[in-house]
């Protein structure tokens, strides 16, 4: 049994572990096979930049190369393969998974549970529940209400739209996919199955176990800020090496390392009147 890794080895288990194995498909991945893909990952981010595409894509395209983005959105679909929880941020995590971040939705009620706008609606707040119970998964645009209208520019957010925020944080509702990145919230009972309904996290972890698996070798793949190898950033920096500017993104490139990321350019959008620049990144896996 091994006490310890080199850097080396570390890295070579991190990019393994997180589907940087064998070589790409030469067609495009089938359904099964993205799920494959996911499963392996057990993580896909959300996020609303849409500048080049949305973030829970490109971790695919990353391992599997170009693939019908379809076929990942249906993995939400009736019965669900993935669902969206609050994770590290909000994110698609296999079905089986929604139990495990229980304790990040009970963190969510002692933080916001007495935030006046929840506190001060539990009329809205049962009719939304009773709503979604009669008519099924809902946007937030599906519901007519007087208190269902933005109240600025930017987020802006309605009342009605806020408090099915919060509901789905607390996990008093569940989401059927989204429909044009608006989420369909729903009762959890709509969507789960009875088994993991209410169930906490399990008191043990199962070991996968299995012999190590060669990381790829002079393989190259876009990855973004949101890909599961790097949006934790302390660890990509200590495993990885490379350093990130806190305001301006990524330095160029890590050198002398197994791993390299170079800066593959930005992408850039107006916010608020100031432009946001949103890296990049290529990473080489080096013998």
């Amino acid at each position: 049994m091994t006490d310890s890794l080199s850097a080396a080895q570390a890295r070579r288990v991190s990019l393994a572990s997180q589907g940087f194995t064998g070589r790409r498909p030469v067609s495009s991945p089938s359904r099964a096979g993205i799920e494959k893909v996911v499963r392996g990952l057990r993580v896909l981010q959300l996020d609303s930049v849409n500048v080049f595409e949305r973030s829970h894509y490109l971790p695919v395209f990353s391992r599997c190369g170009p693939y019908d983005r379809t076929r990942l959105d249906s993995l939400t679909g009736d019965p669900p393969v993935l669902t969206e929880c609050w994770a590290h941020e909000a994110a698609l995590v296999p079905v089986e998974d929604h139990p495990l971040f229980e304790f990040r939705r009970a963190r969510m009620r002692a933080r916001y549970g007495d935030r006046e706008i929840y506190r001060d609606n539990p009329r809205l707040r049962a009719w939304l529940l009773a709503q979604i119970a009669e008519r099924g998964p809902l946007r937030a645009s599906d519901i007519d209400h007087e208190h269902n209208r933005r109240t600025g520019a930017w987020w802006g957010l309605s009342r009605v739209k806020r408090l099915l925020e919060y509901q789905f944080l607390f996990g008093e509702l569940a989401t059927a996919g989204r429909a044009g990145f608006e989420r369909r919230y729903a009762l959890p009972e709509q969507v789960l199955p009875g088994h993991l309904i209410g169930a906490g996290a399990p008191e043990g972890w199962n070991s996968r176990g299995g012999a190590p698996v060669a990381a790829w070798l002079h393989r190259d793949a876009l990855l973004t800020p949101f890909d599961p190898v790097v949006w934790y950033r302390p660890r990509a920096e200590r495993i990885h090496g490379f350093c990130r500017d806190e305001l301006r993104g990524w330095l160029e490139e890590a050198r002398c390392r197994d791993v390299c990321f170079h800066d593959a350019g930005v992408v850039g959008k107006e916010v608020d009147g100031e432009r946001q620049d949103f890296p990049m990144f290529l990473a080489v896996a080096k013998a």
